[in-house]
This record gives structure tokens, C-alpha cells and sequence, in this order.
């Protein structure tokens, strides 16, 4: 659901999702597919290593022509709408969250939480 709140535009994101099977179709149903510039759902239960899953990730993104990769795993919050944005404001090469746990949001910028 927070997905859908993102400011950035979402016919610039490839959003891959992983859960297991028996969620993916709430998961779908919740989700516009045709405004992101491409959707992929994996079977976690399909996936014992969630870093081979990652790393598969990373190689799709590398054989593409995107600008940024946002990774996010199930421990990550967005609490806010616009945590790409401002991550990206930041001008870095790479960018990452600092996890507190307790927060409303675990991606801190800029000494707050957002």
C-alpha cells in the first residue's frame, strides 16, 4: 500500500515484489500494474537464499538503461510519500537506510526520520 504513495512517477519504476504464493494475489489486486514501467512478482517460497533473489535483482537492473536502483526488503518501513525523492536529492552514488528500530519510518535523511 505504501508503494502506491511514492511520489516519484511510477512509469519510471520497475517494482519487483516478493512474497509468498499464497499473498501475491492480494498483493496484485492491490496494485495498478499499467502505471509502472514494468511489474515482476517472485514466489519467495520459491527462493530459499533471499541473496540469490537480490542479486538477480541487480542484475536485471544492471541490463537495463534505469538511472537508480531501490532495493527495499520486508524490515524496511516508507512511512512517506516522498522517501525516493528526497534520497535522491542527496546527489550520492549510493544511498542507503540507517534501520532504528521503534520509528515511525527507518529511512533517516538528513537527521530526521522519514
Amino acid at each position: 500500500k505504501k508503494i502506491k504513495k511514492l511520489s516519484y512517477p511510477k512509469n519510471l519504476i520497475t517494482l519487483h515484489l516478493q512474497a509468498p504464493n499464497s499473498k501475491l494475489k492480494e498483493i496484485k489486486s492491490l496494485i495498478e500494474i499499467n502505471e509502472y514501467k514494468e511489474v515482476f512478482f517472485t514466489d519467495s517460497e520459491d527462493c530459499e537464499d533471499s541473496c540469490v533473489l537480490r542479486d538477480h535483482c541487480v542484475e536485471h537492473f544492471l541490463s537495463t538503461d534505469s538511472e537508480y536502483f531501490f532495493y527495499v526488503e520486508n524490515i524496511c518501513l516508507i512511512q512517506h510519500q516522498d522517501t525516493l525523492d528526497n534520497l535522491l536529492s542527496l546527489n550520492k552514488d549510493i544511498v542507503a537506510p540507517r534501520l532504528k528500530e521503534g520509528s515511525k519510518g527507518n529511512f533517516v535523511l538528513l537527521g530526521r526520520v522519514i
